[in-house]
């Protein structure tokens, strides 16, 4: 999971960019928007899950926890190049009053975070040549390895960075239609790759192609949209020193829950059959997307109506409870569905699956509090109680790497779900004093420079 969340650095208010979300929330506007990204979400996420029932597979544990490996490497180098800029370029790219004021911040934009990303994988694939943990773990020549590490960083980081300026142009139809596109690239290389090979290697090498072939395609159509058509020097001038400032305090959100995945999946291989443990995990995280699409959809469509202050409180708390609720009940649903087939599904993937079955089950209880955690979390926008939310981010890190560091060498997969479905069931706790103060506003008007997008499971 990953949310951008930035420090409140940007003295905004009542932004342009919340006004314009709210008047496109009208009939017509936000609710078209909703349904475009709701389904391209709905597609991208349908062939990921099956993307990665294939991979696991084709792959079996061992070579699957390798590969979950290298994925959650590429994205925390992808997070220390994107800094959490994503949302913020997103706002400053809404606020700009003139059409090339939107053009010069994309060019800034684009130019310094790709810069950055480039930086950070040269940086990885140099480390990889010395006793760097890719180079112990995996039975290969370590800067090939970084070199896949490093260009899969690059692509996905700098795809985060054109759905940014996608969505701050309200580009909502393009955005739909690369969201899917990449899903099938990225879903049809990594599947392909693994059936094929059934190497770790050549499979991230196909994920990797995937998210670069969507980049280029996206940075094609983003020039011929002229979206970042300017001077990235002029961007500078006009917000720059802001973007920068606000991505630096984003950064440490977004890097602090990376690095604690990281740091959980580090403490996983480092147990006996550590590959295994960490492919039985990471095919359970990836089915119980099943648990929580629905909720994460409702929460994201919900966000305008949840924003909407002319009603009284009283009926801004019963709608806040309403959805929560309503998305709870939902998750619980599936999540006992898929509880009871576990038993049947995980032995369908291979034999070398079957003992992951109470694995899955946890998990479908980490779905449970993951969709009760997301749907708080856009009542914290609605609220604009962003600094709740960026304590209960830090708490959930702190908690899962604590967690896993006191399960994981006794407990193995089991004990990483366990402590995933605990690390979100506290952070939810967290912010469940919302449901209970609708109508409150907090009073500090930079909040809303940090307002986040809605989790996504990794």
């Amino acid at each position: 999971m990953i949310r951008n969340i930035g420090d409140g650095s940007m003295h905004l208010g009542r932004t342009a960019f919340v006004d314009q979300l709210r008047q496109l929330g009208r009939p017509g506007g936000l609710g078209r928007a909703t349904v475009l990204v709701t389904s391209s979400t709905a597609v991208t996420r349908a062939l990921g899950l099956v993307a990665s029932l294939v991979g696991a597979a084709a792959l079996g544990p061992s070579r699957l926890g390798a590969f979950a490996f290298l994925a959650v490497t590429a994205s925390l180098v992808a997070a220390m190049g994107v800094l959490g800029s994503a949302l913020l370029t997103t706002q400053r790219i809404a606020d700009a009053k003139t059409i090339k004021g939107r053009r010069d911040t994309g060019a800034f934009a684009m130019s310094a975070t790709t810069t950055l990303l480039a930086l950070m994988g040269v940086a990885y694939w140099l480390t990889s040549q010395w006793q760097f943990i890719v180079r112990d773990w995996l039975g290969s020549p370590s800067p090939a390895v970084a070199a896949i590490v490093a260009l899969w960083a690059l692509a996905s980081g700098s795809n985060m960075m054109f759905v940014a300026i996608m969505t701050g142009n309200v580009a909502f139809k393009p955005y739909a239609v690369v969201s899917m596109l990449r899903g099938l690239s990225v879903g049809v290389c990594t599947a392909t790759a693994a059936v094929l090979t059934q190497s770790t290697e050549l499979t991230a090498l196909g994920a990797a192609l995937g998210e670069s072939l969507v980049a280029v395609g996206t940075l094609v159509l983003v020039l011929k949209k002229r979206w970042i058509a300017g001077s990235a020097r002029a961007g500078w001038r006009t917000n720059g020193r802001t973007l920068v400032k606000g991505a630096l305090g984003a950064g440490t959100a977004s890097l602090t829950i990376m690095i604690a995945i990281w740091g959980s999946q580090v403490l996983l291989l480092k147990t006996e059959n550590g590959y295994a443990e960490n492919g039985g995990f990471s095919l359970a995280s990836r089915l119980i997307m099943l648990v929580t699409f629905l909720p994460g959809s409702l929460a994201a469509a919900s966000l305008p109506f949840l924003s909407e202050r002319s009603s009284s409180p009283v009926n801004r708390r019963r709608r806040l409870r309403a959805v929560w609720m309503g998305c709870v009940f939902s998750s619980l649903i599936v999540g006992a569905a898929l509880a009871l087939a576990a038993p049947f599904m995980m032995p369908l993937l291979g034999a070398g699956y079957r003992r992951f079955t109470s694995t899955l089950v946890i998990m479908c209880a980490t779905g449970v509090a993951m969709s009760a955690n997301v749907v708080l979390g856009a009542v914290a926008v609605a609220e604009v109680r962003i600094r709740l939310w960026v304590v209960s981010d830090l708490v959930l890190a702190v908690a899962l790497l604590g967690l896993s560091a006191l399960t994981v060498s006794s407990w193995g997969a089991n004990g990483l779900a366990f402590s995933y479905a605990v690390s979100y069931t506290i952070s939810a706790a967290m912010l469940s004093p919302l449901l209970f103060s609708g109508g409150r506003v907090e009073s500090n008007a930079r909040a809303i420079s940090s307002l986040p997008p809605v989790k996504e499971n990794r």
